[in-house]
């Protein structure tokens, strides 16, 4: 049997299991997906941890044609049959998780999905975001803490500033911040759109998206501009639909006099 050497430089095994070093994940006939434990760079919600495996949570599963047996790691280790998506050369992308920062400035799972949607990798790892406090909002109702953060999740920005920034709630409620994407499992009738609220707590309503002026539906998203007839509107596609250039960006804001 092979002796491996008392070590600790820790790698997570393609059996979703961290291992002291390389060649004890060898020895035992695991291949080594990336340097580090697995539940490294893992993302859990605010009221989980992530937990490491000490078996091989996927060993009994059997999954569907077209998809992958995945080890979980948030609350508890666990294993899940997820869709496996296909690279750019047809190849099926697993989702062992082996981040990569592409040139996008966005974090991949791991190299195949850089490949799928045609980025190169910058480099090995997560993308590291800078410190600076310049906060966005992000396409999906969350506010981050710069346009990188939000960039490197996958965030389209929406606009600068927190999410809740301009919104006006009732007198008897504040506008809360929302923690996750309010409207991620959220499915609304044709010809409405699912639309963070943020007035007394974090939500979600389906409202009916207006068409802009060239037939287009616009979103509810709150990224108030200011029209040259002195309105504020919500967003510049409400203001094309009434046909109306805008002034600046921004809640109009009325004189001191």
């Amino acid at each position: 049997a092979c002796v491996c050497p008392d070590d600790y430089a820790p790698v997570c095994g393609e059996d979703g299991q961290s291992y002291d070093n390389d060649c004890t994940a060898i020895s035992n006939g695991i291949a080594v997906v990336r340097e580090g434990m697995c539940t490294e760079g893992i993302v859990c919600p605010d009221d989980q941890e992530a937990v490491e495996c000490l078996a091989n949570p996927c060993e009994a599963t059997t999954c569907l044609e077209g998809t992958i047996a995945t080890p979980t790691y948030c609350g508890e280790c666990g294993c899940e049959c997820r869709e496996a998506g296909p690279s750019d050369d047809g190849t099926m992308c697993t989702e062992i998780y082996a981040p990569v920062c592409g040139t996008d400035g966005r974090t991949y799972s791991n190299e195949c999905y850089a490949k799928k949607d045609k980025v190169e990798v910058a480099s090995e790892g997560a993308c590291v975001c800078p410190d600076d406090y310049a906060p966005v909002c992000g396409e999906d109702g969350q506010s981050y803490d710069n346009d990188c953060t939000a960039i490197s999740n996958g965030i389209a920005v929406v606009r600068e500033g927190m999410c809740t920034e301009g919104i006006v709630c009732p007198d008897d409620q504040e506008a809360v911040e929302c923690l996750a994407n309010p409207c991620e499992a959220t499915t609304c009738l044709e010809g409405t759109i699912a639309t963070p609220t943020y007035c007394g707590e974090c939500g979600c309503e389906c409202r009916e998206a207006g068409p802009s002026d060239d037939g287009t539906m616009c979103t509810e998203i709150y990224a108030p501009v200011c029209g040259t007839d002195g309105r504020t509107y919500s967003n510049e596609c409400y203001a094309k639909k009434d046909k109306v250039e805008v002034a600046s960006e921004g809640a109009c804001v009325c004189p001191d006099d």
